[in-house]
């Protein structure tokens, strides 16, 4: 099984010794994350979501919601989408929010937002992957600098992560 704790910030999996269960065939087709599930965290870490990119079988805990998409979807948009602060205003998740977060699979269906065509979406993960790179990379150069370098990295990372947030906006309006 997948859990919470085997999703990274990135929205990746990294299984670290899951445990594992004896499913039914019946119900691990039920169950089973497929290619480009979008796996969403709705207790303990709330909000934590994850794209399935992996060929093994598995199943989501029970504190996960698992989302399939049509193929005119790309999930990766869908999770920085989400993970942008107007995604995480919509979610009830963003530090101005004063109601109990409650993330569930019927609000998140419910959910309305303009969706740019396939060629967008991707144009818009790609540069969002190509930020994060530059950020891994300036982070691991600044480290070797010190305190000074490090005062900078935070300043640098705030300054990509508000970029990322304007270009999933802009693709939005677009």
């Amino acid at each position: 099984t997948i859990r919470t704790t085997d999703m990274t910030e990135r929205g990746e999996i990294n299984l670290q010794d899951p445990p594992r269960i004896d499913v039914e065939e019946e119900e691990l087709a039920k169950h089973r994350v497929l290619e480009g599930d979008l796996l969403v965290t709705r207790s303990g870490s709330i909000g934590t979501m994850a794209v399935f990119r992996h060929d093994y079988e598995a199943i989501p805990s029970a504190y996960l919601i698992r989302f399939r998409f049509p193929s005119q979807v790309i999930p990766e948009f869908v999770r920085a989408y989400l993970n942008s602060t107007y995604g995480q205003d919509l979610l009830g998740l963003s530090e101005n929010s004063t109601a109990q977060p409650n993330v569930n699979g019927t609000s998140i269906k419910e959910m309305q937002f303009p969706l740019p065509s396939v060629e967008e979406q991707q144009r818009i993960v790609d540069t969002i992957d190509h930020l994060l790179s530059f950020c891994d990379d300036l982070e691991d150069l600044l480290s070797e600098t010190g305190e000074h370098g490090e005062q900078f990295a935070k300043a640098a990372l705030e300054k990509a992560s508000a970029d990322q947030q304007d270009t999933v906006a802009t693709g939005m309006a677009a």
